[in-house]
């Protein structure tokens, strides 16, 4: 069991020298988890405050119009995705520590993009469901 917690605080002081050691992957971070507590705002508030009781448009196509009806209940896949997709990204990076940096810098700014077009989708059903 010790050896056990004693691998699991490696794992969090390697993330930390990890954020520690770069400025770029610092201040990307920041950014990415800035946006994920923006869309886990925003989620809550379309959940709480839309005035639709049982389904909502969960997506809206140009071509054959509304296309995917759900309950509010998921709105909170998308930013459930943003935080998997920051912790999937987070562990490889943890993976390939020692032995390529340019990697761990191109996760960061694919973890970024990720939660850059999770916003605008949660933006999207917003504007699709209030006006």
């Amino acid at each position: 069991m010790q050896e056990y917690l004693t691998q699991i605080a490696n794992i969090f002081n390697l993330n930390y020298l990890l954020i520690k050691k770069d400025k770029l992957i610092r201040i990307i971070s920041i950014i990415f988890l800035g946006i994920n507590l923006s869309i886990w705002l925003l989620a809550y508030l379309l959940f709480y405050y839309l005035k639709v009781e049982k389904e909502i448009t969960l997506h809206y196509n140009i071509y054959f119009g509304i296309d995917l009806i759900g309950s509010k209940w998921q709105l909170f896949y998308l930013p459930i995705a943003g935080i998997i997709i920051i912790i999937l990204n987070a562990l490889i990076a943890l993976l390939i520590y020692n032995k390529n940096q340019f990697m761990i810098k191109i996760l960061a700014v694919s973890t970024l993009l990720a939660q850059l077009f999770i916003l605008l989708s949660i933006i999207s059903i917003a504007y699709i469901n209030l006006y």
